[in-house]
């Protein structure tokens, strides 16, 4: 008789936003791209500056997590994150978006090699299926998210319609209550990310820890 097949035990912290599996602390997504130098190099950026960016990004993915729930209380919005939940809701005016699941977190394997991702939404627009990532940087779209967005759609478990894969998209939402929606589709961008996994795992095998150096 063979021996059952044990479920692999995942973790995730949110305090150090750290994914492990089996006890082993495993490179997550944003990590992979900021230690490959493809993600935007925020070193120059004043530190009080980028505090605050994540302190509003934080505080609008959460409540935005409870919007797309019907679950968010407008009284506890702060007022700096209510132009940004306009511009969702904007969005959704105008596409029709149906969220169907929220902060999608997974610990896939490619090419045998695992990673940590959560993926903000995905949801339906006039039928297809979307995976969407938010964004509260301004200016144009930078090209490391449609690596992003990559990575997240194949760890994300598998559609099971035709054409089985999500479209994949980055949402801008701006503190004047606009946003810019931006498509992703070229085909090589999960090879990119595969390429990017290769060297991070490389670098930790040879004793790096990365999650230590790289914000």
């Amino acid at each position: 008789m063979s021996k059952p097949t044990l479920a692999p035990k995942t973790e995730f912290d949110p305090a150090l936003h750290r994914y492990t599996l089996n006890g082993r602390i495993i490179p997550h997504v944003s990590l992979i791209l900021a230690a490959t130098g493809i993600a935007p190099d925020w070193r120059k950026v004043d530190p009080i500056i980028l505090a605050n960016k994540r302190s509003l990004g934080s505080a609008l993915h959460k409540c935005l997590h409870y919007l797309q729930e019907n679950d968010l209380d407008p009284e506890s919005v702060d007022d700096s994150v209510k132009p940004y939940l306009g511009g969702y809701g904007l969005f959704v005016k105008d596409s029709g978006f149906k969220p169907t699941a929220v902060e999608v977190r997974r610990w896939p394997v490619l090419n045998l090699l695992p990673y940590g991702m959560t993926a903000d939404v995905i949801g339906t627009i006039r039928g297809d299926l979307w995976l969407l990532d938010f964004k509260t940087t301004e200016g144009a779209p930078h090209p490391s998210w449609r690596l992003q967005t990559a990575a997240y759609g194949y760890g994300a478990w598998p559609p099971i319609t035709p054409p089985f894969h999500y479209r994949r998209a980055s949402l801008q939402l701006f503190p004047n209550g606009q946003y810019h929606f931006k498509e992703w589709t070229h085909r090589g961008d999960l090879d990119e990310f595969t390429w990017a996994l290769a060297l991070v795992w490389r670098r930790i095998n040879r004793g790096e820890k990365l999650w230590e150096t790289t914000k």
